[in-house]
């Protein structure tokens, strides 16, 4: 059975707390750390710290040395990607060549505050995935064009070039069809959350298979990423109590996730670029529809238990088809330290 790596999501906080999560992760033999690119986090707390993607990755490469390092996923369409390029090539060219390039479409709930226009949101994605690729390879003698619907390019190049060789991976986060072609045809991976172990494999085996093959491309080397909840605890129905609630809110996050997993039941109205409006209807709307998810439904995404119950929940993505699993660590009695340091002794040699 293939056997995942095992990263580590790392929320929103201060450049230096972050610093230190990553060591701590670093110091007990995880494979990665990831970081998410917001704004304003969807219904976060008024008084937390979301500082840019791009500085808080420099000051966590700074403070490790082996760790792969992920981003999860940065908004395609908030910045121009000529200087999200140069961003990711300075960030690559700081760790060593440790970065993963996470990308996805954005959330309404990051630019509608600020009147930043969150149309086509797709269409700018895939271009976006495209410039990427082009200008991470690009040099003087190198100079590479693109002409699409939303950017263009003329004899463009960086003027610092990435460490991984001949850059640094891209996975795309995707859900609905036109996404997991993006992913299949372009990419080197995809990234993805609120998955069993049986949808993922549905996904993968279906629109990543399909359209990779229409595209003659061979998924050997194909990333397969996925976020995964896990309360660890030795009571199996407290730390459910816990988790289930945060898998019910991530699911409700995408239709096309919960067509798969909550078949005849209720959808969100809006894709998922769109739904994680901090407007209080959409919030509302979103905690309603979580609500009538059932419980063991939402715990098929998640691992939670007893660590022989958690490493075999997550040795099943695996033989799924995941390739990297990235950890949302859910505290239950004990605090977020004490719970990564038991995952580590007892869970994580078995990846």
């Amino acid at each position: 059975m293939p056997i995942p790596k095992v990263g580590a999501f790392i929320d929103p906080m201060t450049p230096q707390d972050s610093a230190e999560r990553a060591k701590f992760f670093e110091k007990r033999g995880f494979y990665s750390v990831w970081l998410s690119d917001e704004t304003i986090v969807f219904n976060s707390p008024s008084d937390l710290v979301v500082p840019e993607l791009f500085p808080t990755l420099a000051v966590v490469s700074g403070a490790t040395k082996k760790v792969k390092i992920g981003t999860g996923v940065i908004d395609a369409s908030i910045r121009h990607p000529a200087k999200t390029a140069q961003a990711i090539a300075t960030i690559d060219s700081l760790s060593g060549g440790r970065l993963v390039v996470g990308i996805g479409g954005g959330e309404v709930g990051n630019h509608e505050p600020f009147g930043i226009s969150m149309d086509h949101p797709f269409g700018r994605m895939e271009e976006v995935v495209k410039i990427q690729k082009l200008l991470l390879e690009s040099s003087y003698k190198n100079p590479v064009s693109f002409s699409g619907r939303f950017y263009s390019l003329s004899g463009a190049y960086l003027k610092i070039k990435p460490a991984s060789k001949p850059r640094p991976p891209i996975i795309v986060s995707a859900f609905g069809p036109n996404a997991l072609r993006l992913a299949a045809e372009h990419a080197d991976g995809w990234l993805s959350f609120s998955h069993s172990p049986r949808s993922f494999s549905q996904v993968l085996n279906g629109p990543i298979k399909q359209n990779a093959e229409r595209a003659n491309r061979k998924l050997t080397r194909f990333e397969t990423a996925l976020v995964v909840p896990v309360a660890l605890s030795s009571n199996e129905k407290r730390a459910a109590s816990v988790v289930a609630p945060i898998a019910k809110d991530w699911l409700v996050w995408s239709p096309d996730n919960m067509k798969l997993l909550v078949p005849g039941g209720d959808q969100p109205r809006m894709r998922q670029p769109y739904a994680k409006s901090n407007r209080p209807e959409a919030i509302k709307e979103l905690a309603e529809l979580a609500a009538k998810i059932p419980n063991e439904v939402a715990l098929e995404t998640a691992a939670h238990g007893s660590a022989s119950h958690c490493t075999e929940q997550l040795l099943s993505f695996g033989k799924a088809g995941c390739k990297h699993i990235i950890l949302y660590f859910v505290a239950v009695e004990r605090g977020w330290s004490e719970t990564v340091k038991e995952f580590a002794r007892k869970i994580l040699p078995h990846f």
